[in-house]
């Protein structure tokens, strides 16, 4: 889908609502040859998985809810362990920064075909609600 610049949906979560729990985000890198079994692995081995993305050749990002810090150890420390696993890192999702204003300026100057930095003739428009998110992370886990 990213190839062929059509939109997909983000999830918004409310990190605030997920009491008991610690989201937890799992990036792994491997080869191109191993990234199907190794995202194939990774989906069907955790339940309370709430967002993936994996649509790069060598790259996926995983959205996990684990029950403690401990657990988010284990995930990586599995993760690591798979063959064809070149990095794998966990991070606690803290927050998310919305940045649907710059999504909208973005898709605008595309559409309008202008150079980065330059702004549409067109008049800003009032942003839409979340519709993009980028997570600010705590790092946990470093290079496998």
């Amino acid at each position: 889908m990213m190839g062929s610049s059509a939109f997909f949906v983000q999830p918004v979560l409310d990190l605030r609502k997920a009491v008991g729990v610690t989201p937890c985000q799992l990036m792994i890198e491997c080869s191109p040859e191993k990234k199907q079994a190794i995202d194939d692995l990774v989906i069907s081995k955790f339940e309370r998985m709430v967002f993936r993305l994996t649509n790069s050749e060598t790259h996926s990002v995983f959205t996990i809810l684990c029950s403690n810090v401990s657990e988010m150890k284990e995930i990586l420390k599995w993760a690591r362990a798979k063959e064809g696993v070149r990095l794998a890192k966990t991070d606690i999702l803290e927050d998310q920064d919305y940045v649907h204003e710059w999504l909208e300026r973005e898709v605008r100057r595309r559409i309008h075909k202008e150079p980065a930095g330059e702004s549409s003739t067109e008049p800003e428009r009032r942003p839409k609600p979340q519709r993009a998110a980028i997570f600010n992370v705590t790092t946990i886990g470093r290079e496998a």
